[in-house]
């Protein structure tokens, strides 16, 4: 590794690319034109240990906008595979060899999984319409 002049060993925490949380400290050293590392960063979508367990426990569901998916909503869930199996048809196969799904928060108000407000309804598991 080099040592930037400026900023060291330039650290940045690395973050989960599912639920945002820190994964742990990357040191990036000197970068080109010796720029300060980002303080946080994504590097993969490798989930975290907690949300490894989250995944063996069920589908993780992340709540994004309609009109922009990239914006999560800070929706954030997990719904078991019966659940998926019933409520999302054709694409239930997918969604549960992936074991994550980012869901319109329109989708979520139709799946009863949230209210009006856009806030989880929870620990009852909804039944959803066909």
């Amino acid at each position: 590794m080099f040592i930037s002049e400026k900023y060291g060993v330039n650290p940045s925490l690395e973050k989960c690319y599912l639920c945002g949380e820190s994964k742990g400290v990357i040191l990036f050293g000197r970068m080109p034109g010796d720029k300060e590392a980002p303080h946080e960063v994504c590097l993969n979508k490798e989930p975290c240990k907690k949300c490894r367990e989250y995944m063996k426990m069920g589908v993780i569901l992340i709540g994004v906008r309609e009109e922009d998916p990239d914006y999560r909503t800070g929706v954030f869930m997990v719904v078991s595979d019966g659940f998926v199996t019933r409520c999302f048809g054709d694409h239930a196969k997918d969604v549960l060899k992936s074991r994550v799904a980012f869901v319109s928060d329109e989708a979520l108000k139709k799946l009863g999984l949230v209210d009006g407000d856009g806030k989880p309804i929870a620990p009852i598991e909804p039944q959803c319409e066909k």
